[in-house]
């Protein structure tokens, strides 16, 4: 038993020189604590990581570009969030580029802003781990990160396990010069910043999520219901995925203010019936109120 033992222990010092190779050349900054405006009004070319409020459980990521925050998330978005694959697997660099061409969008603009719990990105890097896909230098810098935090670790039946299955990695672009396409102006790092910072409360607040399934099975009507599914499926989201459905609901509905994202008229109700909605959302939990509101 004690050859055993030294071998596991030979084979993890392999692997660990292996693996901070790997990773040599491209690491995350350690987070620092950030309220809301300090997040929003933050200016840098380089990424910067926020924890906030000081809170471990919801991560902040801040890129200098929409390009790097894609390379980062897409591939893992497409596994989690998408509608388009019949099975879940990890896409290769050539497949995620045409599943994105297929939606309309480019690498840059797939998502404005990204939102993943500690329980999905775990999944995302088992399956990984268990095809012969190579993840790129930000996709493995995201993994090397939630490891460091200890927000999921390498466990002894060798495979990925979460440490807070509900904290949640936030992610949003820098503003961009008006003559750069794609760009990001005010509107939107604000837009984004709030509809991403719901998804935060979401995954964290188990009373607000409680009561978000409540609106969404006992407040909202079945045509409701379906004008948000199509909206939602339109936009890549997985239709079947009623978490999804509901998360992204309460997003859309209460903390996107920009119409370029979202409007009545993009979600095929009247703006009467959006009103209506939202007033009775704040009415059944008052402290739902976007910072841009």
């Amino acid at each position: 038993m004690i050859y055993q033992r030294n071998l596991i222990l030979i084979g993890w010092l392999l692997l660990s020189t292996f693996v901070w190779a790997e990773y040599a050349s491209y690491v995350l900054p350690a987070p620092i604590p950030g309220e809301y405006e300090t997040i929003l009004y933050n200016k840098t070319n380089k990424v910067t990581v926020f924890a906030y409020q000081g809170r471990k459980d919801i991560t902040v990521i801040d890129f200098p570009s929409l390009a790097e925050q894609g390379s980062m998330f897409n591939r893992a978005v497409v596994l989690i969030e998408s509608s388009g694959s019949k099975k879940k697997k990890i896409l290769t660099d050539t497949e995620l580029a045409d599943h994105i061409q297929k939606t309309g969008r480019t690498a840059e603009t797939f998502a404005y802003g990204n939102n993943l719990t500690i329980k999905e990105l775990v999944m995302f890097f088992n399956y990984a781990d268990n095809s012969d896909i190579q993840l790129n230098n930000n996709e493995l810098a995201l993994r090397r990160y939630l490891i460091d935090r200890h927000l999921m670790r390498f466990n002894q039946q060798s495979f990925y396990e979460s440490i807070v299955p509900s904290a949640i990695i936030l992610s949003i672009s820098q503003i961009t010069p008006e003559d750069v396409y794609p760009g990001v102006d005010f509107a939107a790092r604000s837009t984004v910043l709030s509809h991403e910072m719901s998804h935060g409360e979401y995954s964290t607040n188990k009373k607000y999520r409680e009561f978000c399934h409540k609106f969404w099975k006992d407040i909202m009507t079945e045509p409701q219901r379906a004008a948000f599914r199509k909206f939602l499926s339109k936009n890549d989201y997985n239709p079947k995925n009623e978490n999804l459905m509901v998360n992204e609901t309460q997003a859309y509905l209460m903390y996107t203010p920009d119409e370029r994202a979202f409007s009545p008229e993009k979600v095929g109700l009247s703006a009467q019936e959006i009103a209506t909605l939202r007033q009775k959302f704040i009415a059944g939990f008052p402290n739902a109120r976007p910072p841009t509101f």
